[in-house]
This record gives structure tokens, C-alpha cells and sequence, in this order.
């Protein structure tokens, strides 16, 4: 695996605090548990996108775009159903948010919307080759939802 720095350990949980997300999540939750955390959404989002790229706050971002491009040259080179359905997501997405290369809309996969959803999905490819069918669907609803 091209030496991809993506940490697939970490647990995304910024959804959960967010009432429009939280419907996707697969996860049950103690809504109890999360009220009063719903502004503090865009900052967990913030902390855990560095966590996955082994990244501290203030470090510099931009290398993350280089591991962000190796990950997608890896998922390109791994041949079966589910990866060719997750670049189908990734074509929707190229053409909804008129991103002018496959690269591009990957990355926009990572906004605060989508990345939930695309972790799960990338942590199923880098640790078993293949995305397991729930959060590949998840991905792809939420795809068709969102404009």
C-alpha cells in the first residue's frame, strides 16, 4: 500500500452531534448524550479530519492533499463491485460540484458533509479491500440528498 499515511483507528463521532447527519449514522446513541454539543460540531469535524492524517493542529495542511491523492490512486488500482460503485460516488460528485478532475471531487469528499460517510468507507478499503455494503449505501443516499 504506496506508504498511505491514513489513520482508519480513529472514530468519527461529529454526526452524532449534528440533527442532520445523525440520521446517518448506523450507530445508536443516547440522543441525551449529545444535546448541547451541536455547536461544537464544525470543531470535532475539524479535529478528527486531522486525526485521520496523523496531523496536529497547526500543522501544515497541504499534506494532507498529497495523502488524499494516494489514497485515491490506491482505491483506483483495487478492482471489484464495491470500488467501482465508490467511484460512481465520486463521478456524482465531480459533476454536482463541478470539480474539474476525479482527484478534485475526491477531496471534496472530506468536507464536512461527506467525510463521515467516505472514512467508513476508506477504512473498509485500506483494511479489507472492499466496502462493506451498508456504508457504501449510506454514501450514496446521502450523495442523492444533499445538492
Amino acid at each position: 500500500m504506496d506508504n498511505i499515511s491514513y489513520n482508519t483507528k480513529v472514530v468519527v463521532t461529529y454526526p452524532f452531534y449534528d440533527p442532520e447527519l445523525r440520521v446517518f449514522t448506523i450507530d445508536k446513541i443516547d440522543i441525551e448524550d449529545v444535546i448541547g454539543f451541536e455547536e461544537m460540531t464544525e470543531i470535532i469535524y475539524q479535529s478528527e479530519l486531522l486525526k485521520v492524517f496523523n496531523l496536529n493542529p497547526g500543522q501544515d495542511v497541504n499534506i494532507s492533499c498529497q495523502e488524499i491523492d494516494k489514497i485515491f490512486a490506491h482505491i483506483q488500482q483495487v478492482n471489484n463491485e464495491s470500488i467501482k460503485e465508490f467511484i460512481k460516488c465520486v463521478e456524482n460528485v465531480k459533476e454536482k460540484c463541478f470539480c474539474s478532475t476525479l482527484e478534485e471531487a475526491f477531496m471534496f469528499m472530506f468536507s464536512y458533509t461527506y467525510f463521515f460517510l467516505t472514512h467508513k468507507c476508506i477504512c473498509n478499503i485500506l483494511e479489507n479491500g472492499e466496502i462493506q455494503h451498508e456504508n457504501l449505501n449510506q454514501l450514496q443516499t446521502i450523495l442523492q440528498i444533499v445538492e
